[in-house]
Formats: C-alpha cells, sequence, structure tokens
C-alpha cells in the first residue's frame, strides 16, 4: 500500500523518556490537520529536552514538520528519533533533518521502519510509535502541524482496541464438502 508522500499523523505526545510513559499533552487533534485549517500549535516550553512522541497507522520513513511563527533558534540543538520495537526504543537508520533542527518547515526522513517498527498503546492508542528527543531548542518554538511518510509495504490491520461480537461463522468439512 502507498499512500502519497504526506498522510495526516494518528497521534502525537509530548511525554517522557522512558516506559511507562507519562503523557504530558495529548496533541493529535492540533497537529494533525493535514488541511492547515487549525490554528493552534504544539508550542515546547520548559526546560529541554522535550520527548514528541508520533504515531502513525502504519510503518513510516519521515515526518513532516510545519512550523509556526516561532522557530528554534538555539544553536547547538538536535533532533534523534527512535521506534518502538516491541519491548525497546531502536534509533532510526541514517536519519535526515530536512528541518535544520526545527528552524524551517521541512522532513525528517530515515530509513524505512516497515517490517522492523512494532505498534504499542500509549495513552489508549495502539499505533506505530517514534520518539522524537529535541534538545537544546528554543522555549516558545511552535509547530503547526505534522505529516508523516508511508513507504510502500504490505497491508496491515491494527485492532482499535474495541472488541466486537462475531456475527457468525461456518465450518467446512473437507470430507463432505459441506458447511
Amino acid at each position: 500500500i502507498y499512500s502519497g508522500a504526506e498522510a495526516r499523523v494518528a497521534g502525537a505526545l509530548v511525554g517522557s523518556a522512558t516506559a511507562p510513559i507519562t503523557v504530558y499533552g495529548d496533541i493529535s487533534k492540533y497537529v494533525s490537520d493535514g488541511a492547515q485549517s487549525l490554528s493552534l500549535s504544539l508550542t515546547l516550553s520548559g526546560a529541554s529536552p522535550y520527548y514528541l512522541y508520533v504515531g502513525a497507522l502504519r510503518p513510516i520513513s519521515a515526518v513532516k514538520f510545519y512550523m509556526g511563527a516561532t522557530v528554534n533558534a538555539a544553536g547547538g540543538s538536535t533532533i534523534a528519533a527512535k521506534y518502538w520495537t516491541a519491548g525497546a526504543w531502536t534509533a532510526v537508520s541514517s536519519p535526515s533533518d530536512g528541518t535544520a533542527v526545527l528552524t524551517q518547515t521541512g522532513t525528517f526522513s530515515f530509513t524505512s521502519t516497515v517490517g522492523l517498527a512494532k505498534p504499542s498503546m500509549i495513552n489508549g492508542l495502539y499505533l506505530y510509535w517514534y520518539q522524537f528527543t529535541l534538545t537544546g531548542i528554543t522555549a516558545g518554538t511552535s509547530v503547526k502541524y505534522l505529516t508523516v511518510s508511508y513507504p510502500m509495504q504490505p497491508l496491515v490491520d491494527l485492532w482499535d482496541g474495541v472488541p466486537r461480537a462475531l456475527p457468525a461463522f461456518v465450518i467446512y468439512n473437507a470430507t463432505t464438502t459441506k458447511y
């Protein structure tokens, strides 16, 4: 399946660095509007580092940061990205920061995580999660919204966590060729 260069973010959280993650804010509804119609944004405040968690419906290869009015002005800032691998965070391979550490709108890309990333439940959302560690970023830096890039990949099915009754089932007997 290929959904193009940019797709909606399924979840976005600001939280602590270690599991279990303490979620400081669920910003999903503020940063996932690809139509650019929301005026709300993620504004980083307090002491750095910041931990931004981006959730996607399938494994990804990039996150695009659309910057708000205030961009990062601090020298020596860094962005590091990791993905969840069913028990631990693993650093992405070949990261490339097209945002110049959040000084401009751009894409943070990396080698595809298809076949590597595993879904996890964080803050009630069962998604493929990516942890971005933002270090030395200027307080007040704002991100208008985020999008993700899904590389070509096989279909995956994420259960939404809602139990559903099975409406019917049949059993086929190969010997009698009857259901």
